[in-house]
């Protein structure tokens, strides 16, 4: 079922226009007939409405469903260093996909940032919501020095960041936080800053990756087993 986000659900029999963009993508690229049922979400709840008719390009929808709240999952910050190029959009997708509540930009030794591109940010973000099924969209926090990010992070959550050569990453079923360096990981400086802030050394695998796909691994090792917090 075609998805889309809103910025409220509305209760049923009430008509909702999507916005241009959206509404281009459900009647020019899927082709959506009339009838034919859509899902919406918005903050942590979605219903179910349908496609009734078409005014100047606009979708018109009517609501069929009332809101079902979704289970909100573990509150999860993600702190990722900026790396270079579109690695920084590879990761914000993964990490909404695996359900990242909170996601931290950070300016890190290593970063590569051409300009702050929020809105493509935002963009990305949204699409993978829409895309993966969830109902809830991250928080995108602005870009902050490390020291600044950390900061952001409440101190009584399991915290751990990525490094070499370390034990490997436990499950936490909880909320807990994890931060990954850009291309060549946190600089010793760094490394030292956040073990001094009580974040745990933690290793995603035996072979080097990339910082997008750190993000993805190190995410899924996280969640993985639904294990508890260590203590």
């Amino acid at each position: 079922m075609r998805r889309f986000r809103v910025a409220a659900l509305q209760q049923p029999g009430t008509e909702l226009q999507l916005d241009r963009e959206a509404s281009h993508h459900l009647l020019v690229v899927c082709r959506h007939p009339r009838g034919q049922p859509v899902q919406l979400f918005a903050g942590g709840a979605r219903q179910t409405a349908t496609l009734t008719d078409v005014r100047d390009g606009a979708a018109i929808l009517t609501i069929t469903s009332a809101p079902a709240p979704v289970d909100a999952a573990p509150a999860t910050h993600l702190i990722i260093g900026i790396p270079k190029g579109p690695a920084l959009e590879r990761a914000l997708r993964m990490a909404t996909e695996l359900g990242v509540t909170e996601i931290h930009p950070a300016l890190a030794k290593r970063s590569v940032l051409r300009g702050e591109r929020r809105p493509r940010w935002e963009r990305v973000v949204h699409s993978a919501c829409q895309q993966c099924g969830r109902a809830d969209i991250p928080t995108l926090h602005p870009v902050r020095t490390l020291p600044e990010a950390l900061e952001q992070v409440p101190p009584d959550l399991p915290r751990f960041f990525g490094a070499p050569n370390a034990p490997t990453l436990p499950p936490v079923s909880g909320p807990a936080a994890l931060a990954v360096g850009p291309e060549g990981g946190f600089d010793t400086a760094e490394t030292t800053i956040l073990a001094r802030a009580g974040w745990r050394a933690t290793c995603f695998g035996p072979h080097v990756l990339r910082s997008d796909t750190a993000v993805a691994a190190g995410l899924g090792a996280l969640r993985s087993g639904g294990g508890r917090a260590p203590e």
